[in-house]
């Protein structure tokens, strides 16, 4: 392509701005009709679009205003520690720990995780059913199972 060549977006805007509508002047009046059905229908159907597009997005925004009203108003349970899973409802309780660990609910779960391994394998087991039962904390639930599977190999 030289300088001296139109270039086809430069053509182009110069069909739109010049051509066309001489080509609509020269037309016939049925070829007039026509042009202007077809630009008719394509406006329709941009406005279809357009009046879709915004029923959708107002839909979607309803929808998160919604659940964001409903978070406020429903607040998940903080949990005192991020180191929690879930335990079963139906899960009897179980004895207190602390004739094995001193104040065990007071301690942190690395407190608890450091005192572990002086424990035998029974009085890990009540630590580990106390711990389910109780506050779940996955530190501590996650080195029981580690150290049992030590002593099993």
């Amino acid at each position: 392509m030289t300088a001296s060549e139109p270039s086809k977006p430069r053509a182009s805007a110069i069909e739109d701005v010049i051509l066309a509508p001489l080509g609509a002047l020269l037309s016939t009046s049925q070829e007039r009709a026509e042009l202007s059905q077809r630009a008719k229908t394509g406006l329709e159907e941009q406005c279809r679009r357009a009046k879709l597009l915004g029923e959708l997005t107002v839909a979607y925004s309803l929808q998160t205003l919604k659940r964001s009203l409903w978070r406020e108003s429903n607040p998940e349970p903080v949990a005192p520690n991020d180191d929690v899973v879930e335990t079963e409802p139906d899960t009897p309780p179980s004895p207190p720990v602390n004739d094995l660990i001193a104040d065990y609910d007071s301690l942190s779960a690395s407190q608890v995780v450091s005192l572990l391994e002086s424990l035998g394998m029974s009085e890990r087991e009540r630590v580990r059913a106390y711990e389910a039962s109780h506050r779940g904390r996955r530190t501590i639930l996650g080195k029981i199972e580690a150290l049992g599977r030590n002593e099993g190999s």
